[in-house]
């Protein structure tokens, strides 16, 4: 009997990493090792859980505009990558406890570490305790938080879902104590 559970379990590892290597790759963004070249998603984007997909420079949802991530997807980030869902934009990646949505290393398992991408960036406008916040790693100032200072903004505000996520490996500094690590959220509402 623990034969027969240990050869089931090597086939599903063998077929799981057999549909992982034959599915497609997109690049997210300006292309591989564009450091912080900024990109702007400025369309609805969905991205399916059968593509893997690497995310490089940084990679920006506009205002209004939102990317749907489906359970079970891979995103893997280039050197210094980050997603950000810009203050107005949503993100909705609702993984689930058997398929989680998963951000990782683009560097070869084995060879992966801390601080080999960025990570992801959610600012909302909430309201912030203080005029024009600066979010680190970056991220340009009063980019989070009620548009108007300190205390002002919406405190329902919605900056979509994000649930059963993992985040692998991230981690990169700007600058000496300003950096991005793994997930940063700045303003979201309740």
């Amino acid at each position: 009997m623990k034969k027969n559970m240990l050869l089931a379990v090597v086939a599903s590892l063998l077929i799981g990493s057999v549909a992982q290597a034959q599915r497609p790759v997109v690049i997210l963004g300006p292309g591989l090792n564009a450091g912080r070249t900024i990109y702007i998603q400025n369309f609805n984007r969905t991205l399916t859980n059968d593509t893997t997909y690497i995310l490089t420079g940084l990679y920006s949802i506009d205002s209004t505009r939102t990317i749907t991530i489906q359970k079970g997807t891979i995103i893997k980030g280039d050197t210094a990558a980050c997603l950000i869902v810009k203050r107005g934009a949503q993100i909705f990646a609702n993984g689930t406890k058997d398929q989680p949505i998963i951000f990782t290393s683009n560097k070869p398992a084995g060879s992966r570490s801390g601080g080999d991408w960025g990570g992801v960036v959610i600012l909302g406008a909430a309201p912030a305790n203080q005029n024009n916040p600066v979010i680190e790693g970056g991220i340009l100032p009063g980019s989070y938080g009620g548009p108007s200072g300190a205390g002002s903004g919406n405190p329902n505000d919605n900056s979509g879902i994000f649930r059963y996520v993992r985040i692998e490996y991230p981690g990169y500094r700007f600058q000496l104590n300003n950096e991005v690590n793994g997930l940063t959220m700045g303003g979201v509402g309740r």
